[in-house]
Parts: C-alpha cells; sequence; structure tokens
C-alpha cells in the first residue's frame, strides 16, 4: 500500500502545483502594488481594524506578513512531497525545500525592485516567505504521518 499524499495523488499534486507556479508567477510579477491605488484595497480591512482598537499602521505590517506567508505555504508542502521521492531524512527535505523557497523570493524581490518601479523590495518579505516555507513543510509531514497512522490502523485490523 502506498502510504503519503502525493504518492496516492500524483495527478491531483501535479495539477495542483501548476495551478499554484501560475498564481505565485502573477502575484509575485503584477506590475502594481497589491495595496495601491490600481490594486486590491485594504482599506476596509484597515478601517474595521481600526474600528477597535488596532492601529491600521501595525494592521497593514500584519495583513501583509500573513498573506505572504500563507502564499509560500503550498511551496512548503509541495516541496515537502517531491523531495520524498530523493531526499529520505526529513531535516533534507525541509533544508532542501526551505532553500529553494527563500531563492524564489529573493529572486522575486530582487526583480519587482529592479524592474517594476511602482513595487518595493523589503527583506521582510523573504522572511515572511520563508517561514510560510516552513509552515507548509509541517503541515505535509503532518498529513503524511496521520496517513500512515490510518493505514497502520487498518492493517492492524485486517
Amino acid at each position: 500500500m502506498r502510504v503519503g499524499w502525493f504518492r496516492r495523488r500524483p495527478w491531483l499534486t501535479v495539477l495542483l502545483t501548476v495551478a499554484y507556479v501560475a498564481l505565485l508567477a502573477l502575484t509575485l510579477g503584477y506590475p502594481y502594488p497589491i495595496e495601491g491605488e490600481r490594486g486590491t484595497r485594504f482599506v476596509l480591512v484597515l478601517d474595521a481594524m481600526g474600528s477597535i482598537g488596532i492601529a491600521s499602521r501595525y494592521t497593514y505590517i500584519l495583513i501583509e506578513f500573513t498573506s505572504n506567508m500563507l502564499l509560500f505555504l503550498p511551496m512548503g508542502m509541495l516541496g515537502w512531497w517531491l523531495s520524498g521521492r530523493v531526499l529520505r531524512p526529513a531535516w533534507a527535505r525541509v533544508a532542501v525545500t526551505l532553500v529553494l523557497g527563500i531563492a524564489v523570493s529573493a529572486t522575486a524581490e530582487f526583480l519587482q525592485g529592479r524592474y517594476l518601479p511602482e513595487r518595493t523590495s523589503d527583506l521582510r518579505d523573504i522572511v515572511s516567505n520563508g517561514i510560510g516555507v516552513l509552515v507548509g513543510c509541517a503541515v505535509a509531514f503532518a498529513m503524511d504521518r496521520a496517513e500512515a497512522r490510518r493505514a497502520r490502523a487498518e492493517a492492524d485490523r485486517s
């Protein structure tokens, strides 16, 4: 019996990977800031949080940090599953996935700062993206462990 989310559903993982890479390229290469005049506005969220006493400056930083983490979380999950075909120790899978995630993030920040004048390059984005990759690895690890436990329980019942 093949255990592991990726190994049991490779066609779905390929489809999700292609969709994720397209979304990532669109998001990172979008020529205007998401909060700018031509992008989506966070004004309603910031105003709502300001009405309950949360300063909008800190709220915006939190929203941006969290959204960057969430953007790179799937990269951590996919990196965990894809590297499992080549690397066995968990620390090696996490290390390779993290290095690749940070490299993608740093490259995107460099290109945004160099070629997209309305976008800004920020070290916090690279940090939050790296944290997103780590969280994604942890989620994929937990999913694999849960599925392995379920498979062992079924085998014991048989």
